[in-house]
């Protein structure tokens, strides 16, 4: 558990402290609502130290009102609050805590990776789907307030299962995105990152920022976050950014140039162009992602290019 979550905790077990222990007046009330306001994760505290208080028995339920625990919005202060019901149990918010350490076993991280050429579906507890590209490493916890995703290397599609009070957060080397059910996709590779929103909006802002940073996509938006320098945000077409998940590459006027390094992705032999020429042919089409043979056949049949292994088994482009 988190330091965050640990916070939120605490200041939910005063809150259900305060809470039971008789109706709370006007000012009380606005104040719970500005905190359950500040963060999704603040009403899931509330919910499970609210079950935990349940579950805790009559021990706890009923015990002599000895003490007190201080109202949540001063939980600072020193000084005896002056409303007469906050006085409550003074072994209510720990018994609370220590219960639910019991009911609620530790996060735990999982790791899915896939190889070069290789793609994986994966089903993750709270029903969201991953997709993994080829040559990814995606590090997983879920936690009753939030899901903490980092992608290290290579893309993945997140198809995220509706949970408001839990939102969803990749993070990658260039880029953090937010977003509590929608679907979109990450890639981190030696040039940036790029994130593509099919479903849904998300919030994408820098890791060594904050999320008053951060830039809100619509369906339809590509991002792209080179390692230096500001987003950029255009239109794509999401079907074509997404057509690896069936195993294809699709372009549209793209250079050749890019369209190797993508094919790259997937393995197969090295290729180098003998001239800058025919680095900038266009190309567009659709092609199967791990089959560069098929596509430089094509381009062969063009007449714009011709390609040939040398002796160290390179394709050469000319």
């Amino acid at each position: 558990m988190t330091s965050e979550d640990d916070h939120s905790l605490e200041a939910a077990s005063q809150w259900v402290a305060t809470l039971k222990r008789g109706a709370p007046d006007r000012s009380t009330r606005r104040a719970l609502k500005a905190w359950l306001e500040q963060d999704p994760a603040h009403a899931a505290a509330l919910d499970l130290m609210m079950r935990a208080w349940e579950q805790a028995g009559p021990e706890i339920a009923h015990p002599t009102p000895s003490a007190r625990v201080a109202d949540p919005r001063r939980s600072r202060a020193k000084s005896r609050p002056s409303s007469p019901w906050l006085w409550v149990p003074s072994g209510l918010a720990a018994a609370c805590v220590a219960l639910l350490v019991v009911v609620m076993p530790p996060p735990q991280t999982q790791t899915y990776q896939t190889a070069v050429g290789q793609m994986s579906r994966v089903r993750l507890a709270d029903h969201s789907v991953v997709w993994l590209n080829t040559g990814s490493r995606l590090q997983v916890t879920l936690t009753p307030f939030a899901r903490r995703l980092s992608l290290t290397a290579g893309e993945a599609e997140f198809q995220v299962a509706h949970e408001a009070w839990r939102p969803f957060v990749v993070t990658a080397p260039d880029v953090v995105v937010r977003a509590t059910g929608t679907d979109f996709s990450v890639r981190q590779d030696a040039g940036g990152a790029r994130v593509v929103l099919a479903q849904g909006w998300v919030k994408v802002w820098r890791p060594q920022l904050s999320e008053a940073d951060a830039v809100a996509l619509t369906a339809g938006d590509a991002l792209s976050a080179p390692h230096a320098g500001a987003f950029s945000v255009a239109p794509t077409d999401t079907a074509a950014e997404l057509a690896w998940r069936q195993g294809q590459l699709i372009f549209f006027d793209q250079p050749l140039s890019y369209v190797v390094a993508q094919f790259a992705r997937y393995g197969g032999a090295q290729v180098r162009f003998a001239s800058l020429e025919s680095q900038k042919i266009r190309v567009s089409g659709a092609f199967r992602a791990r089959d560069l043979t098929s596509f430089l056949r094509d381009l062969n049949r063009s007449q714009q290019v011709h390609s040939y292994t040398d002796e160290n088994g390179e394709i050469v482009i000319r």
